[in-house]
């Protein structure tokens, strides 16, 4: 099992000194989100990142086809990239706080596709034709993986037929974790595509506590905003259990994206998964929570039912604090994975 790890620092004092500590801890890779209201701007994060690791994988985990035009983002693509040595990926989906932030619709999954097909043929120094446009960068030599944020059972017969990876954000139940394998893989097939060239990376809101309440209590608002975008277009197909359909529709006609994932404006957020009764349900599919023993017999399991790259998203905008964290994870976690 390789290990990633994410943060969205709110400046850059103490950023080098937590990708090293990333590194030397032994995690396999970094990443950051893409929100440009919110957070700042994940390819001058990477950028930083690149200059203060040898070995990292970097990765922007979910960005869209709306807030940058595929030339301009495949320039920051090709120029983290060409800066790290060939160490960067692109995880793309529809748009959740990015968007919704500036008043726009979230794109279709034909749009995700073209804007996925274009920027990849970009940075492979191809002419790609976009919206009609023929389009070509000059100066682009190194490609770069293009992934799908994959939530559901379409984005990932997508992934697999057409991307070089998944980011899965559905959950992290036996049930969840083996139909999306299975889905991508069939979508690959379906291609004509080896389905092991795909490569699976799975989100898990990761909390370390000895009192599993007040973990609980320290991730609810990152699983309210999981299930606002997780489940915005399906429920049937994403295997949510039909009583709890009206509470997840509540949640998301209230959720407020202009709070998403901000640690000290996020009560409001946090309190929709008691009022609709989803606390228990959201925490079982998308958490690991609890000892670091208990944290390492359950990404023992995720590996027995085929996970194999997996990013704890640790959630404190405290990077010293994450940084205490890693070295926990390094001695008393990681040892304890098979």
């Amino acid at each position: 099992m390789r290990f990633e790890i994410g943060s969205i620092p709110k400046d850059y004092r103490h950023y080098p000194e937590w990708v090293r500590m990333a590194e030397s801890t032994g995690f396999d890779g970094v990443g950051t989100g893409d929100s440009s209201n919110l957070w700042a701007d994940p390819f001058v994060t990477l950028t930083i990142a690149a200059q203060h690791s040898r070995r990292l994988q970097l990765s922007v985990a979910g960005t869209n086809p709306l807030t940058r035009h595929p030339v301009a983002a495949a320039a920051a693509m090709e120029s983290v990239q060409a800066l790290s040595g060939g160490r960067f990926r692109y995880a793309l989906g529809s748009g959740d706080s990015a968007v919704a932030n500036i008043g726009q619709p979230r794109a279709k999954m034909a749009e995700v596709e073209a804007y996925a097909r274009a920027v990849r043929g970009l940075c492979a120094g191809e002419t790609v034709t976009y919206q009609g446009q023929s389009l070509q960068m000059s100066w682009a030599v190194q490609s770069v993986p293009v992934h799908l944020c994959a939530e559901g059972p379409r984005t990932q017969y997508l992934a697999g037929q057409m991307a070089d990876g998944a980011v899965l954000y559905n959950g992290l139940t036996r049930e969840v974790v083996e139909r999306s394998i299975a889905t991508v893989r069939k979508g690959a097939l379906e291609a004509g595509r080896d389905p092991d060239s795909v490569s699976l990376h799975w989100i898990a809101v990761f909390q370390l506590c000895d009192d599993m309440e007040q973990g609980v209590e320290a991730v609810k608002f990152s699983l309210a905003g999981t299930a606002n975008r997780a489940f915005r277009h399906s429920l049937h197909d994403k295997m949510v259990p039909e009583h709890l359909h009206a509470g997840f529709r509540g949640l998301q006609a209230e959720y407020q994206s202009s709070r998403h994932q901000q640690l000290g404006d996020h009560s409001f957020n946090a309190a929709l998964l008691d009022k609709y009764g989803l606390t228990d349900y959201l925490v079982n599919r998308f958490a690991i929570i609890g000892s670091p023993r208990h944290c390492a017999e359950r990404l023992n399991e995720l590996a027995s039912w085929g996970v194999s790259n997996i990013s704890l998203s640790i959630l404190s905008q405290d990077l010293q604090e994450q940084m205490r964290s890693m070295r926990v994870i390094a001695d008393q976690v990681f040892p304890h994975v098979r």
